[in-house]
């Protein structure tokens, strides 16, 4: 080859090899994005994992706060707007969440998974303070939580994906058994089996007897039956079966816990330009303060101050007197005296929950105190309201 077609062969060469640079750094930005969102949604299909298998028995399969029948469960709604993180990018034309505030609901998240919440179910799970989980897992719960910046996945779909398989694998087969069983002992009967007859009848049976009656009477239990069975058995409002946190490794006051609860939902602050923030950079401004007491405001109260994970609604006990009819109730009390609960009582008991306390309670774990730099009188008068709609 000669000198010319050498030296056109290299300006050739170094043309595509400038191309293909220029292109790729046009594309990289774009690369990144669908690299981040892979990795991030890789983390929240494990922190999905990691619910399943660890969380959802205190706050739901869905994440909400309640069992498969709408009963509010031990721990609170973690599917909730108010813990969203939002990019510039969102399919809801709103405001990104600035990086201040999105580091405060990080963090919020991570320490309250990691230290656990004390005088609620919630216990430490990082390993470092003798939980089960690596600072990276608690991370990847905390990638669920807080959702697809896009908005355009719904992770806690990842959440129901998971239960569905651990629940067909733990409960499908045992439940087709528990059927033809059920079957064929109620054409011996002639009336339904028990579930003393049929657990004593698998006892005395071969494996080969039992796949044979499983191959003649079986059927496949359906979703929803292997759902309903595993709600039955995971699900636990039994304070007896699990311990309270008497201590942890960095407890948020109250104060930053309302905060994080009734932060406004990040979706509904508009990203048009001029629109309100709170410090200049996407955030949403602060709501206004209420004029006054409210119902509505006493729910939001007690759920973001997670009174529900000590009283039900439903009246059955857990750490503290169940809810249900509670107002003008008469409450026997510790030392022989009784006590009407009213306006005044309330005001106290969350002013100061030792001055009077339930017959039966006092070896529990000692409910928090909500000062007036947690909780305003209007807060007060709002709870109050609140537990006056508790009716039997």
């Amino acid at each position: 080859m000669n000198t010319s077609k050498q030296v056109n062969v290299m300006i050739g060469l170094l043309f595509v090899t400038f191309v293909v640079t220029v292109g790729y750094l046009f594309n990289e930005a774009n690369r990144q994005e669908v690299e981040s969102a892979e990795i991030n949604e890789r983390n929240a299909h494990r922190g999905a994992r990691l619910f399943v298998q660890n969380c959802r028995n205190c706050h739901g399969l869905d994440g909400s706060g309640k069992d498969a029948n709408g009963v509010g469960t031990i721990g609170v709604a973690l599917n909730a707007p108010h813990f969203l993180i939002l990019g510039e990018d969102n399919v809801y034309n709103a405001a990104g969440t600035s990086e201040s505030e999105a580091e405060a609901i990080r963090t919020y998240l991570n320490e309250t998974i990691a230290c656990g919440r004390v005088n609620t179910y919630m216990p430490k799970w990082d390993i470092r303070f003798g939980g089960s989980l690596s600072p990276t897992q608690v991370e990847q719960l905390v990638t669920l939580i807080v959702g697809d910046p896009t908005g355009k996945h719904d992770f806690w779909d990842l959440v129901l994906e998971e239960g569905e398989h651990a629940d067909e694998e733990q409960f499908g087969a045992v439940l087709e058994e528990r059927f033809a069983l059920a079957a064929l002992l109620g054409e011996y009967y002639g009336r339904a089996a028990s579930e003393d007859e049929i657990a004593a009848y698998k006892a005395i049976l071969t494996p080969e007897q039992l796949v044979a009656i499983v191959d003649e009477y079986g059927r496949h239990p359906t979703a929803a039956e292997i759902y309903a069975e595993s709600e039955r058995q995971t699900l636990t409002r039994d304070a007896a079966t699990i311990t309270i946190t008497t201590d942890n490794c960095g407890q948020f006051a109250n104060t930053t816990k309302l905060d994080a609860r009734t932060r406004a939902d990040p979706r509904t602050v508009s990203a048009a330009p001029g629109a309100p923030s709170a410090d200049g950079d996407g955030a949403a401004a602060p709501a206004e303060t209420p004029t006054g007491p409210s119902v509505d405001r006493g729910t939001v109260l007690v759920e973001a101050l997670g009174c529900l994970a000590c009283h039900t609604l439903d009246g059955t006990e857990l750490v503290g007197p169940t809810w249900l009819g509670v107002y003008g109730r008469t409450e026997q009390l510790e030392g022989g005296d009784s006590v009407i609960v009213d306006d005044t009582y309330i005001r106290e008991s969350i002013r100061m929950p030792q001055a009077k306390i339930v017959l039966g309670f006092a070896e529990v774990a000692a409910m928090p105190v909500f000062g007036e730099d947690v909780l305003s009188d209007i807060d007060l008068e709002s709870i109050i309201l609140y537990l006056q709609t508790l009716t039997q």
